[in-house]
């Protein structure tokens, strides 16, 4: 979504804009970023689902950051243990 603020950026003399004005919405772009967003929140969700929810009852896996996936692969790497993301 393109607002009004950052077309004016391109103007010398800058035009009067309402703020948050809304000059070109592209919906294709509009469902890529919600998809994106979408997909975090389902890797991170399938992660804790996956085990990491019973893990934490394990002296091995306490230290492990479960935050979001990227953070319980890099701790885990950390850790010496071998963790990886299987395809959905």
């Amino acid at each position: 979504m393109i607002e009004a603020s950052e077309v004016a950026e391109f103007y010398e003399v800058k035009p009067t804009v309402v703020d948050g004005q809304v000059v070109h919405a592209n919906a294709f772009i509009a469902m890529m970023e919600t998809t994106q967003d979408t997909l975090g929140r389902a890797f991170d969700s399938l992660a804790y689902l996956a085990g990491i929810k019973s893990a934490a009852a394990q002296d091995h896996y306490k230290t492990l950051d479960t935050s979001s996936l990227q953070s319980l692969l890099r701790s885990a790497q950390e850790a010496g243990l071998s963790a990886r993301v299987v395809a959905i």
